[in-house]
């Protein structure tokens, strides 16, 4: 049971990942929400804008620690903010913004609170690293829906 769980917990972590979030941007693009499209990339582009330069200054190693073998590999295994929390929320708060109906509202903060939990349930990330991940996201989800 415990392998099942672990199983399920990784697949929902993966939804706060690049490949789960570049497929949903071009999602919104097949689907015509040009705008969309554009404002999750942007935020893409953003919330790198913003970790990469705090990882390189203030490393954190992860809660099970990663190895690495250079600079680039360091600033991965950081774990200062938590990139899916940002990633995740600022995706749940930008669509919850556009589509704007209760339901929705619902589903994206689901999403973002699962990808947070599984996080932490995998060690990847502190409480704190995910908190202030999920804060960066909601703040540019916001900034970016006002745009």
């Amino acid at each position: 049971m415990k392998r099942l769980v672990d199983i399920t917990v990784r697949d929902i972590s993966a939804l706060g990942a690049i490949p789960a979030s570049l497929a949903l941007a071009v999602l919104f693009l097949l689907l015509g929400e040009t705008r969309l499209c554009v404002l999750l990339l942007t935020g893409y582009a953003i919330i790198y804008a913003i970790i990469l330069p705090i990882r390189a200054i203030h490393h954190k190693d992860r809660p099970r620690r990663v190895g690495y073998a250079d600079y680039l590999e360091k600033l991965a295994a950081g774990t200062f903010p938590s990139v899916h929390a940002f990633r995740a929320t600022f995706i749940a708060v930008l669509l919850s913004m556009h589509y704007a109906t209760m339901w929705m509202i619902i589903v994206f903060a689901i999403y973002a609170v699962l990808v947070i939990g599984t996080r932490v349930y995998l060690k990847r990330h502190f409480w704190m690293d995910v908190l202030v991940g999920a804060i960066l996201g909601a703040l540019l989800g916001i900034g970016l829906s006002l745009a």
